[in-house]
Protein backbone atom coordinates (compact mmCIF):
# COMPACT_ATOMS: atom_id res chain seq x y z
CA UNK A 1 0.00 0.00 0.00
CA UNK A 2 1.56 3.19 -1.13
CA UNK A 3 0.19 6.60 0.13
CA UNK A 4 1.46 9.86 -0.73
CA UNK A 5 0.75 13.20 0.94
CA UNK A 6 2.12 15.40 -2.06
CA UNK A 7 -0.50 17.29 -3.85
CA UNK A 8 -1.64 17.12 -7.32
CA UNK A 9 -0.85 20.74 -9.17
CA UNK A 10 -4.11 22.68 -9.51
CA UNK A 11 -5.17 22.95 -13.14
CA UNK A 12 -5.19 26.41 -14.68
CA UNK A 13 -8.82 27.64 -15.03
CA UNK A 14 -8.64 28.81 -18.92
CA UNK A 15 -11.30 31.33 -19.31
CA UNK A 16 -12.91 30.78 -23.02
CA UNK A 17 -14.50 33.71 -25.91
CA UNK A 18 -15.74 32.75 -28.98
CA UNK A 19 -15.46 35.67 -31.17
CA UNK A 20 -17.00 36.06 -34.56
CA UNK A 21 -20.79 35.77 -35.79
CA UNK A 22 -23.91 36.37 -33.74
CA UNK A 23 -25.55 33.61 -32.49
CA UNK A 24 -28.31 34.76 -33.08
CA UNK A 25 -28.06 37.20 -36.00
CA UNK A 26 -26.01 35.20 -38.33
CA UNK A 27 -24.97 37.95 -40.67
CA UNK A 28 -23.77 40.12 -38.11
CA UNK A 29 -20.68 40.22 -36.39
CA UNK A 30 -20.26 40.45 -32.35
CA UNK A 31 -19.51 44.43 -31.36
CA UNK A 32 -15.21 44.37 -30.40
CA UNK A 33 -16.20 46.95 -27.73
CA UNK A 34 -18.85 44.61 -25.51
CA UNK A 35 -16.28 41.47 -25.76
CA UNK A 36 -12.87 43.66 -25.24
CA UNK A 37 -14.75 44.73 -21.73
CA UNK A 38 -15.44 41.13 -20.39
CA UNK A 39 -11.95 40.44 -21.31
CA UNK A 40 -10.50 43.61 -19.59
CA UNK A 41 -12.74 42.31 -16.17
CA UNK A 42 -10.92 38.92 -16.79
CA UNK A 43 -7.49 40.86 -15.89
CA UNK A 44 -9.41 42.03 -12.13
CA UNK A 45 -9.74 38.64 -11.65
CA UNK A 46 -7.66 35.86 -10.89
CA UNK A 47 -7.61 34.20 -14.21
CA UNK A 48 -4.06 33.45 -15.73
CA UNK A 49 -5.11 32.35 -18.77
CA UNK A 50 -7.69 33.59 -21.96
CA UNK A 51 -8.00 31.93 -24.98
CA UNK A 52 -10.22 34.08 -27.88
CA UNK A 53 -11.00 31.78 -30.25
CA UNK A 54 -13.57 32.19 -33.60
CA UNK A 55 -13.73 32.06 -37.53
CA UNK A 56 -11.00 33.38 -39.47
CA UNK A 57 -10.87 37.11 -40.61
CA UNK A 58 -13.28 38.12 -37.78
CA UNK A 59 -10.87 40.72 -35.93
CA UNK A 60 -9.41 38.16 -33.17
CA UNK A 61 -6.23 39.24 -33.29
CA UNK A 62 -6.77 43.22 -33.59
CA UNK A 63 -9.24 42.64 -30.62
CA UNK A 64 -6.02 40.60 -28.62
CA UNK A 65 -3.67 44.05 -29.44
CA UNK A 66 -6.72 46.55 -28.10
CA UNK A 67 -7.47 44.04 -24.90
CA UNK A 68 -3.28 44.36 -24.26
CA UNK A 69 -3.47 47.97 -24.44
CA UNK A 70 -6.16 48.35 -22.64
CA UNK A 71 -5.40 46.15 -19.60
CA UNK A 72 -1.13 47.65 -19.70
CA UNK A 73 -3.15 51.45 -19.72
CA UNK A 74 -5.35 49.88 -16.88
CA UNK A 75 -4.79 51.41 -13.54
CA UNK A 76 -6.44 48.60 -11.76
CA UNK A 77 -4.88 46.34 -13.78
CA UNK A 78 -1.20 44.94 -12.60
CA UNK A 79 0.22 44.54 -15.95
CA UNK A 80 3.02 47.12 -16.44
CA UNK A 81 4.27 44.89 -19.89
CA UNK A 82 2.20 43.71 -22.74
CA UNK A 83 3.78 41.19 -25.50
CA UNK A 84 2.55 40.00 -28.60
CA UNK A 85 3.74 36.52 -30.23
CA UNK A 86 3.17 34.81 -33.21
CA UNK A 87 3.41 31.45 -32.65
CA UNK A 88 4.54 30.31 -35.98
CA UNK A 89 7.19 32.60 -35.42
CA UNK A 90 8.14 32.26 -31.78
CA UNK A 91 12.25 31.58 -32.34
CA UNK A 92 11.53 35.33 -34.48
CA UNK A 93 10.25 36.76 -31.83
CA UNK A 94 12.10 35.50 -29.03
CA UNK A 95 14.80 36.87 -30.76
CA UNK A 96 13.77 40.56 -30.94
CA UNK A 97 12.31 39.70 -27.32
CA UNK A 98 15.32 39.21 -25.42
CA UNK A 99 17.36 41.98 -25.45
CA UNK A 100 14.24 44.00 -24.43
CA UNK A 101 13.28 42.21 -21.17
CA UNK A 102 16.80 41.96 -20.15
CA UNK A 103 16.60 45.56 -20.58
CA UNK A 104 14.02 46.11 -18.60
CA UNK A 105 15.01 44.12 -15.63
CA UNK A 106 18.26 45.39 -15.12
CA UNK A 107 20.70 43.97 -13.47
CA UNK A 108 23.16 41.53 -14.67
CA UNK A 109 23.33 41.77 -18.68
CA UNK A 110 23.89 38.89 -20.90
CA UNK A 111 27.29 39.16 -22.47
CA UNK A 112 25.93 37.01 -25.65
CA UNK A 113 24.20 38.86 -27.88
CA UNK A 114 20.97 37.11 -29.36
CA UNK A 115 20.43 35.96 -33.16
CA UNK A 116 20.46 33.30 -35.76
CA UNK A 117 23.07 31.28 -34.12
CA UNK A 118 21.17 31.19 -31.07
CA UNK A 119 19.72 28.05 -29.75
CA UNK A 120 16.39 27.53 -29.70
CA UNK A 121 17.12 26.32 -25.69
CA UNK A 122 19.28 29.19 -24.79
CA UNK A 123 16.19 31.60 -26.60
CA UNK A 124 13.91 29.71 -24.49
CA UNK A 125 15.30 29.76 -21.26
CA UNK A 126 16.68 33.44 -21.18
CA UNK A 127 12.88 34.60 -22.30
CA UNK A 128 11.39 32.41 -19.61
CA UNK A 129 14.20 33.72 -16.98
CA UNK A 130 13.35 37.29 -18.11
CA UNK A 131 9.51 36.85 -17.31
CA UNK A 132 9.92 34.98 -13.89
CA UNK A 133 12.02 37.32 -12.66
CA UNK A 134 9.06 40.14 -14.07
CA UNK A 135 6.99 38.76 -11.08
CA UNK A 136 3.80 38.11 -13.23
CA UNK A 137 3.79 42.03 -13.87
CA UNK A 138 3.08 40.95 -17.63
CA UNK A 139 0.82 39.63 -20.25
CA UNK A 140 1.50 37.90 -23.37
CA UNK A 141 -0.89 36.84 -26.48
CA UNK A 142 -0.23 34.10 -28.47
CA UNK A 143 -1.39 35.03 -32.14
CA UNK A 144 -2.11 32.06 -34.39
CA UNK A 145 -2.46 28.80 -31.84
CA UNK A 146 -4.10 25.96 -33.59
CA UNK A 147 -4.89 23.96 -30.45
CA UNK A 148 -4.09 23.98 -27.36
CA UNK A 149 -1.28 20.72 -27.62
CA UNK A 150 0.15 22.62 -30.36
CA UNK A 151 1.00 25.28 -27.93
CA UNK A 152 1.91 22.52 -25.25
CA UNK A 153 4.15 20.37 -27.78
CA UNK A 154 5.78 23.39 -28.69
CA UNK A 155 9.76 23.08 -27.65
CA UNK A 156 10.07 26.77 -27.24
CA UNK A 157 7.07 26.86 -25.20
CA UNK A 158 8.39 24.16 -22.88
CA UNK A 159 9.13 24.88 -19.19
CA UNK A 160 6.42 28.46 -19.89
CA UNK A 161 6.46 29.84 -16.90
CA UNK A 162 2.84 29.64 -16.91
CA UNK A 163 1.54 30.56 -13.76
CA UNK A 164 3.68 33.92 -13.30
CA UNK A 165 1.80 36.29 -15.63
CA UNK A 166 -1.03 36.23 -17.94
CA UNK A 167 -1.72 34.79 -21.08
CA UNK A 168 -4.00 35.27 -24.09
Amino acid sequence: FFFSDKRQPQQLRVESFLFGLDDFEPNEFQPREALRESMLDWTKGQGLKMAVHGMGGTGKSSLAKDFMVGACEAPEVREDIGIFLRFHQLRNDYILLVPFLEEIIGGEKSSRSVGEDTSDEDLRDRVHAALKKLQGRWIITMDDVGTPESLVANEMMSKFPWTKGRVV
